[in-house]
This record gives structure tokens, sequence and C-alpha cells, in this order.
């Protein structure tokens, strides 16, 4: 279904679309691509929205590469920043909390156990929303592909 769009719209945008998406090679195995699939159900569905969203344009083939390549960016970009802040603040919650544990095992130390395994399941939620706030992320799972597979 094109949703009412002209066919050759459709057709250069998917076209496109999927030309920016890398092919696994033999060296990916079959689980790990239906992995992939699976674990990027909500990223896969944002890119085909995206693309969609392209579609309604009037755009030549190169022009809604731009667009898809600029977004990219966008997102890669904002990745790199959230991994800076992330591996600013890795030793304080990965190293010295272990660190810590170690030392509250031995007093038998509970809650400073707890606070550890919270600070950790902080920074994945922190991860998650930085994903989603970030400029770009109709194209995150263009970008978790090709940080997968190559391209």
């Amino acid at each position: 279904d094109t949703g009412g769009l002209k066919g050759s719209s459709v057709e250069t945008a998917l076209s496109v679309g999927l030309g920016v998406l890398p092919t696994p090679d033999e060296t990916s195995a079959l689980e790990d691509i239906f992995n992939f699939k699976n674990e990027m159900r909500d990223k896969r569905w944002g890119f085909r929205r995206f693309i969609k969203t392209l579609a309604t344009k009037q755009q030549t083939e190169s022009e809604i590469q731009d667009e898809i390549e600029w977004m990219l960016n966008e997102y890669s970009n904002a990745m790199k920043i959230h991994r800076l802040k992330a591996s600013q603040s890795f030793f304080e919650v990965y190293i010295l909390p272990a660190i810590e544990i170690a030392e509250n095992l031995a007093k038998f130390n509970w809650s400073k156990i707890a606070k550890g395994a919270l600070d950790v399941r902080k920074r994945k939620i922190e991860l998650l929303e930085a994903e989603m706030k970030a400029p770009g992320r109709e194209c995150a799972y263009v970008f978790d592909a090709r940080k997968r597979f190559g391209g």
C-alpha cells in the first residue's frame, strides 16, 4: 500500500532506502541477522515511516540520498557525544562500583550493592532516552545496521 503516493516517488524512495542498508556477507550468522531484525523492530518501523515521508516529496534520487545521509550524520554525531559523556562516567558507574561491591560484600553492606546496580540501570535508561531524542533518529536503524554488518 503506497497510501495514495505516486508510484515513481515510492519506488525511488524505497530504492534509495534499501540501497543505504548494508548487505550482510557470508561471515554474518543467520541467527545474528534474525536477532538484529527482532531487536531493531521499532527502529526499523521509524526508518520505514521516514522513507514514506520522503516519498511524499517530489525529490530526485540524489536528493533523497542526501537527506538520508544527512540524518545519519546527525544521528552519528549525537551518539558520539552521548558515548563521550557515557565513557566519562564509565569509570564511576562500572569500575568503582565493582570495587565497592567487592568491599561491600566483605562488609555485608547490601544497600550500597543495590545502589550500584541501580546506577548501571540508570545509564541504560539514559542511553535509550538519548537515542529517542537524538536528531536523525529516523535513520537509527541504518546506523545500527551499518555498525553491526558494515557498510
